[in-house]
């Protein structure tokens, strides 16, 4: 893993998701988070992808379920909804290279690499759906277990 590489791709995923959550008019007191929370979606897309060897599947799925974990705390933190971070953080995720050579490819009538290139970006679709669903099934559940609970000791 070059550290250079991961670090001018990080600050370009920065960048990038700071004019997107600022073309989208969010709040300008949030603009600068989103750009964080996707850099550092990145940056756990790299390490992941390193620590699995390239597993497309496992490096999404943990890139978008840290993305997912780091939405959910600001938006507790700046009090917003999650989505609002969460379309930003996962944004650098989007397989967008494998998707317009699939598109490509089966255009001008090479299928074997349009299916080469389809199920690459089927596979990281696939990861990111996963990670995200995990971690908000999660924080729902928890937030409903701890809603009933605050219930509970307050009927008591």
């Amino acid at each position: 893993m070059d550290i250079r590489q991961l670090l001018f791709e990080a600050i370009g995923a920065l960048i990038a998701c700071i004019g997107f959550a600022a073309i989208y008019r969010n709040k300008k007191r949030r603009i600068f988070f989103c750009g964080l929370a996707a850099m550092l979606t990145w940056i756990s897309c790299a390490i992941a992808s390193y620590l699995t060897g390239n597993d497309l599947f496992m490096s999404y799925m943990i890139a978008a379920a840290i993305g997912t974990i780091i939405s959910e705390v600001l938006a507790r933190v700046l009090k917003a909804p999650a989505t609002v971070f969460l379309i930003t953080a996962i944004l650098p995720l989007v397989p967008g290279g494998s998707l317009y050579h699939a598109t490509f490819n089966l255009v001008t009538k090479n299928y074997t690499s349009a299916k080469i290139y389809g199920t690459e970006t089927a596979v990281c679709a696939l990861g990111i759906a996963v990670g995200l669903i995990l971690v908000s099934v999660a924080f729902n559940l928890w937030r409903e277990i701890n809603q009933r609970f605050i219930l509970k000791k307050l009927n008591s």
